[in-house]
């Protein structure tokens, strides 16, 4: 075990894995789900790769008046237990200004 693992250990009292497998990597005007609930979830982290704005929320009902505004070309989110609390196990839709816009997610979850 590495310096890095032993600092997440002892932070967070668990071992911990990195997935970027979300259920989708481009979306459009309607909403997705990008990742599903996960209570084992410490971390999320969404990142626009799209010339559009995107929006985030943890339901199907996320729309540019309901949910976290995500902006073009880089624009990121992040979620962590420590600052967010119960919310970064929640699943999580997107919606895009524009079709076929591409985003890069990830999470970190106890192992």
């Amino acid at each position: 075990m590495g310096a890095l693992s032993e600092f997440v250990k002892a932070r967070f009292g668990v071992m911990t894995r990195y997935n970027d497998n979300p259920l989708a990597t481009s979306v459009g005007t309607t909403a997705a789900q990008i990742w599903r609930t996960n209570a084992d979830r410490l971390m999320l982290v969404i990142v626009n790769l799209s010339s559009n704005v995107m929006y985030i929320n943890v339901d199907n009902a996320v729309s540019s008046t309901n949910g976290w505004r995500v902006g073009a070309n880089g624009g990121a989110v992040v979620f962590t237990a420590e600052e967010d609390g119960e919310l970064v196990g929640y699943p999580f839709w997107v919606i895009a200004a524009g079709a076929g816009s591409s985003l890069f997610s990830a999470e970190v979850e106890a192992v």
